[in-house]
Order: C-alpha cells, then structure tokens, then sequence
C-alpha cells in the first residue's frame, strides 16, 4: 500500500470511528515457517505497544496452503489502526489484509 493510501485511510478512520473503538484485523498468508514466525514475532512486539492486542481467530484453507488470522486491540487513535496495518505489511509470505 502507498503512504499515499495509508493517508487516505487514516483520514477515513479520523472522520468515520469514534475512539477509542475495537479494531478487528484479518490478514491471509502462506502457511509457511516464514509467515507463521513472522506473525509470532509480530504480535510480540504489537504487544508491547498495544496491550489489548489478541489473537481471536486462526484458521488453515482446505488445501492447507494457506493460514488466515484474526486479531483484535482496542485502538485509541486512528494513527495506531494504521501503525498495525503497516507493520503488518512487512510480515514474510503475507498475501492479502482484509
């Protein structure tokens, strides 16, 4: 995504949520060593950042290629949605951000 995108967005989120607000994040990666020790030593350091920060959801696709998770944090700003959404970004084998 370009910074410009994520500007769009955090624009988005400044005029559409009211926060602090419950921020569920969906993301699709290959069911690899690479994304799956990436998410682990990406939740840890979100953690320490955002305490809320919780994994709801993990779920593997029928052919077992690929791994979907759900995280959920309460977010108090829209700048902290977009940090999530960034970070994630730098995630090995990641596919797609829902």
């Amino acid at each position: 995504m370009s910074s410009q995108s994520y500007e769009d967005l955090l624009k988005v989120f400044q005029e559409t949520e009211n926060f602090p607000t419950v921020f569920i994040h969906k993301f699709i990666g290959k069911n690899s060593d690479a994304f799956l020790t990436g998410v682990s030593d990406w939740s840890a350091s979100k953690k320490a950042l955002y305490p809320s920060l919780k994994e709801t959801h993990r779920r593997l696709s029928a052919d077992n290629k690929h791994c979907s998770l759900t995280f959920e944090f309460t977010a108090s700003s829209a700048e902290q949605i977009i940090d999530i959404l960034k970070s994630t970004a730098a995630i090995p084998d990641l596919k797609m951000v829902l």
